[in-house]
């Protein structure tokens, strides 16, 4: 059990341990209140260190990464751990909350453990676990201990009946003890950048609030939903195309404002200033707080247990969604620095979810265009539009990138429609030339779909399992939802599968190496890695090596790698 989330707050309150044929114990190390025990040094909890760090005994635990992280911060190396209950309940039954009561409930037929929040309180009434009583903190831990190490034979019983073992011993449990050592490691931020880029976004928002004011006829609170919703469509009199109810008029969220954008000039400004906002109160604000005092780097939490395909997730902070297409988010990506002496590798897989999407549908032109190494995207334009890949116009590429990315995540001809500003009969034949062009494609989506549904679930080329309640659904849009997981789980879950299998690579490659590189941050399909100026270039070759050579698909998987003092000019 732990305290905190931020900085040097985070620590080991208390060990519950649990052997077989014996009483569990309680080992309270750092609880805080009127009478406590002391807090345990290093010394004394060396006989414990012992038996963690000796790869003869077996480990069962639950949350494996967080638990390595927080027992180094005593000294205490976590060794050989063989179940992560955590991730065994996250590939079991993805999307949901795996806790280890849950676990203990599943597995353990007729065993109901209390929850955490039992002991500590819900929200804001929870207290720390710190100021828990020695005693019912012993009575709540070593139950559980107890129930997860009897769990542990049906546990992997299921995950083998489930055929995701090698998922899960292969990628996922060595890709946790990858993780916590990128997370202990951190980044290093530019403060005086980041303090530039705040006076410049913030001029940037007066001045947008301004020239917002003057179309609106007066000032107004931008950031209200309300008074908004009344200038729009009450005051200016529009209408959009995904008109939206809600409690106090109708919704101007982002879906709304972006299907507007041609109907009046005020849109595009109330839009940027959004963006503006959100970046700063997010990033430029919100960061420089986070950076630890000791370590002097940022630290995020990279999450196997959130993304239902399997997809890692990035948290406190989220570093996934600072956008790279517009100026101020790469802006904010080039605060992120190499340390002094260092720079900065990216490699980033090229069109990934595209080549899967080739290997599993196998269609000749797609696996053609991969091969050749042409670029996908024109090849995909000049199938649709009937032209020669030269004669490719950009707008007709922006179409047909569109589309290629539209067919990943399950697009209807409504959503390519908006997506691209054109009608919804015009977005409808642009599905159907590209599936008359890419007829494979056409059959695997349809033959995907079948055997989900026969199956009830989708599956990955890694063999991860996704459930899919939802495909024999009499209700037309539950039904048609989950039809787009179907089809979309192959290829975003695939992508999942070899992005780990990359980073379990690279940071094999590393570890071999005598070059001190480290993998600072995973964001989607790439790896930014910290090594010596003068050994960059030559590793930035191995690492493209490796990741290209991770997994193989009937077309080559290729890496762009770039090497750069900063995030952003390394990408």
């Amino acid at each position: 059990e732990s305290d905190g989330q931020r900085h040097d707050r985070e620590r080991l309150v208390g060990l519950g341990i649990a052997v077989p044929g014996r009483t569990p114990i309680y080992i309270p190390i750092a609880h805080r209140y009127l009478g406590a025990p002391p807090r345990m040094s290093g010394e004394t909890l060396a006989p414990i260190a012992e038996i963690l760090a000796d790869p003869k005994v077996e480990i069962v635990c639950h949350d494996a990464k967080n638990m390595r992280k927080l027992l180094r911060r005593d000294s205490i190396e976590l060794s050989s751990v063989v179940l992560d209950t955590l991730l065994a309940g996250t590939i079991l039954d993805p999307g949901t909350n795996v806790s280890a009561c849950s676990v203990a409930l599943e597995h353990l037929v007729g065993i109901k453990l209390d929850e955490r929040e039992t002991l500590i309180g819900k929200g804001k009434k929870a207290v720390s676990w710190e100021m828990v009583d020695v005693g019912h903190a012993a009575g709540y831990v070593g139950p559980m201990a107890c129930a997860l190490l009897a769990a542990r034979k049906r546990v992997c019983e299921s995950i083998a009946n489930a055929g995701m073992e090698s998922l899960y011993r292969d990628i996922e449990l060595p890709l946790a003890m990858v993780l916590a050592d990128i997370e202990d490691m951190g980044i290093t931020l530019d403060l005086d950048l980041l303090d530039r880029l705040r006076d410049e976004v913030s001029a940037r928002i007066s001045a947008v609030e301004t020239r917002t004011f003057e179309l609106a006829g007066g000032p107004f609170n931008m950031g209200s939903q309300k008074q908004l919703s009344i200038l729009l469509f009450d005051t200016l009199g529009l209408r959009s195309t995904v008109m939206k109810k809600t409690k106090t008029g109708h919704s101007t969220d982002h879906e709304v404002l972006e299907a507007m954008i041609s109907t009046h000039e005020i849109i595009p400004p109330i839009l940027e200033h959004r963006e503006l906002v959100k970046l700063k109160g997010t990033y430029i604000d919100a960061l420089p707080p986070l950076i630890n005092p000791k370590t002097k780097r940022l630290h995020t939490s990279f999450r196997q247990d959130v993304a239902a395909t399997g997809r890692l997730s990035s948290q406190e902070p989220n570093l996934q969604n600072i956008p790279i297409r517009t100026e101020i988010g790469r802006n904010v990506r080039r605060a992120f620095v190499a340390a002094p002496g260092c720079e900065l590798i990216s490699a980033d897989y090229s069109q990934i979810e595209l080549r899967v999407m080739a290997h599993l549908s196998k269609d000749p032109t797609l696996v053609q265009a991969f091969v050749d190494g042409v670029d996908v995207h024109s090849q995909t334009a000049a199938a649709v539009f009937d032209v020669q890949v030269d004669e490719v116009t950009p707008e007709q590429r922006r179409v047909a990138k569109a589309v290629n990315y539209g067919l990943i995540y399950g697009q209807s001809e409504f959503g390519l429609s908006r997506a691209l500003g054109i009608p919804k009969g015009e977005a409808r034949q642009h599905i159907n030339r590209y599936f008359e062009r890419f007829s494979k494609v056409r059959e695997y989506m349809d033959e995907v779909v079948e055997s989900a549904r026969e199956a009830g679930a989708a599956y990955t080329v890694c063999g991860r399992r996704r459930p899919i309640p939802g495909l024999k659904s009499s209700n037309f849009r539950v039904r048609s939802a989950a039809e787009r997981i179907a089809q979309n789980t192959p290829m975003q879950g695939s992508a999942a599968d070899i992005m780990k299998l990359a980073m379990l690579a690279v940071d094999g490659l590393l570890r071999n190496s005598d070059s001190g590189a480290k993998i600072l941050l995973t964001v989607h399909d790439e790896l930014v890695i910290e090594v010596k100026e003068e050994l960059a270039e030559e590793l930035s070759v191995q690492v493209k090596e490796s990741m290209e050579s991770a997994f193989t698909l009937i077309v080559p998987l290729v890496v762009d790698t770039g090497v750069a003092t900063s995030w952003a000019d390394a990408h």
